[in-house]
């Protein structure tokens, strides 16, 4: 029995299984292909960063030439959302620039 070809059209969601040093594998979640795993680059993240294990994602997937036989693409939280590292990095910056004054009220700007 062969197994059905991936279409490269349509979004895909997985699961990351592991990704570390600026590549991993995601584990394919949905359109008749749930299981198999594709390779994925840290240049294919949308908006940089990195990924988690078991953050779930949406993707494209790309025809490759080399080592496997496809690649992910166009990787983002699911929904076209912010992934896990991207949405933590918002908040840490958020955070940074938000002063407590000692009434404990909050602002973002300081006043000199």
């Amino acid at each position: 029995m062969s197994t059905p070809s991936l279409a490269l059209e349509e979004p895909y969601l997985g699961q990351v299984k592991w990704f570390t040093k600026g590549y991993g594998f995601i584990t394919i979640l949905n359109n008749n292909h749930v299981g198999q795993e594709v390779f994925v680059h840290h240049s294919a993240i949308k908006n940089g960063g990195n990924l988690e294990s078991g953050e779930y994602v949406q993707f494209f997937l790309e025809q490759t030439t080399g080592k496997h036989k496809f690649q992910v693409s166009e990787v983002s939280g699911v929904l076209g959302g912010l992934t896990l590292f991207q949405y933590r990095q918002q908040h840490r910056t958020k955070k940074s620039n938000t002063v407590v004054s000692n009434t404990g009220a909050t602002s973002n700007e300081i006043t000199l």
